[in-house]
């Protein structure tokens, strides 16, 4: 990470505030201005701050575009057919290089998120709550436990991206303790701090798991608000979230149990995710039927923590509230549909429902003119032959059937956490801990199922239920319910069995995939290693 991006980072968001923010310029550190004292006036001015932290996650960099690209084909969820960019094409060969301008611009992006959040934390720290009224001081520690649970999120993401892993090199963990992690920031840095080096493993899991307990004291324990909106033709959700109050305490357990899922730890882990299962402002949202071309409510009862999107003037390729997934991934007008899911890809779910939910298997929009979802009109589609030459569907979960006349830009929400990736996490719990609880592992993974099968009752056992599950079985289920949210390729490679998955795709649409034991994680950008002498590459790069 270069200062440049930092300070480019503050610039921006002094900008996005109150006249009085421009009258004071932020330096790395807010210690000399007075800050505090207008903070202190306008509390509520924090979220402001917060948001652009959200936004940053959320935007086209990571989550609203790039991210998804670089997951679900280095997976081969998606492929793809020839791009003019080597730089996507190496995603799918599984060949990735330290030039690759993709992996240069995610990794600056989660530092700019954040220098983002760690600008929020340090503005919290010039406040006296005990100057506060009772609700405001609440909101502050609120903020305060969002930025903390963000800054956690954020250096996981990093640490599963470029941080050195993998069995053929330092093993699970905590045998890959002492590997190299990550450049860990957990405060504004002052220039001559900004030059560091990677820390371990081991010290980066310790920081994420600081940050998680410290927000689970003092974070909101709400639900995010639910949309109870039924999308219709001419739906457009323009500015139903804030950009507030998206992660609360249910989303910091939810995370803290996912990371020590990663360390192994896994009756800590189970006890985190008993939380939530305990927890009855959860349960799996009700099915989707294909046919009626509607989608699961923004913010449902099984969401935890999910990226609120919504339609808002100004350029897609900023960090705006919206999304360009459907444009990229989908075939919806406008669409670019060089991204797609094979044939192959689409007969692993055998009779499994989940593939309606998760492609638009054997349909495909109708082109005709006045056949796309207009304000009095469900959108028209076509069926296609799976069995023909050539087959290719597209991905269903991140579209808005409804509003695609401007399709880069998308209003739907992005699930981060949601119930059943709990179920299924728990599940694996139960069958690696050192004493396999193989009765309660079946069971949430059947509870899945049953609702994936159409059950209203998911706690009753079905005609669909499994006898049994292992972990391969385990991973099936993972794979088909989770399809094209982002964990597929963190799956694999926390497992070590990218090799296998990545042997069962022969070819792609640029070539055939080529492991190596550095398919398990992302080269540091070449960039940052020169302008950083303390800098290291990851092995085999």
């Amino acid at each position: 990470m270069n200062i440049k991006a930092f300070f480019l980072s503050l610039i921006l968001f002094s900008a996005l505030s109150c006249e009085d923010f421009l009258d004071h310029p932020l330096t790395g550190s807010v210690s000399d201005d007075n800050i505090g004292e207008i903070l202190q006036k306008d509390p509520a001015k924090l979220k402001e701050f917060l948001a652009g932290g959200y936004r940053s996650y959320g935007g086209l960099t990571l989550y609203a575009r790039y991210l998804p690209q670089a997951l679900a084909t280095m997976s081969h969820e998606i492929d793809i057919d020839w791009l003019g960019e080597e730089g996507r094409n190496e995603f799918v060969k599984n060949s990735m290089t330290s030039v690759n301008s993709y992996v240069k611009d995610i990794y600056a992006k989660y530092y700019s998120t954040l220098s983002s959040l760690n600008l929020v934390l340090d503005m919290v720290d010039f406040i006296d709550l005990a100057k506060l009224s009772n609700s405001d001081a609440d909101m502050v520690l609120n903020i305060k436990g969002e930025a903390l649970f963000m800054r956690a999120l954020v250096h996981f993401d990093l640490l599963r991206c470029y941080g050195e892993k993998g069995p053929n090199f330092s093993g699970d963990y905590p045998a890959n303790k002492d590997a190299k992690g990550i450049i860990l920031i957990d405060g504004p840095l002052d220039p001559g701090q900004i030059l560091k080096g990677r820390s371990t493993v081991e010290e980066t899991y310790q920081s994420i798991l600081n940050d998680l307990l410290e927000a689970e004291k003092i974070i909101a324990d709400n639900q995010i608000p639910a949309n109870t909106v039924t999308p219709s033709p001419g739906y457009t959700d323009t500015d139903f979230m804030e950009d507030t109050r998206w992660a609360q305490k249910p989303a910091v357990y939810a995370l803290l149990g996912k990371v020590y899922l990663y360390m192994q730890n896994f009756d800590e882990a189970k006890s985190c995710f008993e939380k939530i299962i305990n927890d009855s402002r959860f349960k799996l949202d009700k099915p989707v039927n294909f046919t009626d071309y509607l989608q699961h409510r923004d913010n449902n009862e099984e969401c935890i923590f999910s990226l609120q999107y919504y339609l808002a003037s100004g350029s897609s390729y900023d960090d705006t509230p919206s999304h360009q997934l459907v444009r990229i991934f989908g075939s919806s007008p406008g669409g670019w549909k060089n991204y797609f899911i094979t044939k192959q890809t689409c007969d692993r779910f055998g009779n499994d429902p989940r593939l309606y939910e998760a492609t638009l298997y054997d349909h495909d929009w109708e082109t005709s003119p006045g056949t796309w979802a207009t304000a009095t009109d469900y959108p028209v589609f076509a069926t296609l032959d799976a069995d023909a030459p050539g087959f290719r569907c597209w991905a269903r979960k991140p579209t808005d059937f409804f509003n695609i006349s401007t399709p880069r830009d998308c209003s739907k929400n992005l699930d981060i956490i949601r119930l059943a990736d709990i179920y299924l996490m728990y599940a694996e719990c139960s069958l690696r801990k050192s004493s396999p609880d193989i009765a309660t592992a079946t069971e949430y993974v059947n509870k899945v199922r049953r609702r994936a099968w159409g059950q209203t009752d998911y706690n009753t056992p079905g005609a669909n239920d499994l006898a049994t599950v292992d972990m391969a079985i385990l991973s099936h289920e993972r794979f088909k319910e989770l399809f094209f949210e982002n964990h597929r390729w963190f799956d694999l490679c926390r497992w070590g069995t990218l090799q296998d998955e990545i042997a069962l795709y022969k070819d792609t649409g640029v070539g055939a995939p080529q492991y190596s034991d550095n398919s398990y994680y992302m080269p540091i950008p070449e960039t940052e290693i020169k302008a950083n002498r303390y800098l290291e590459q990851n092995r085999g790069y």
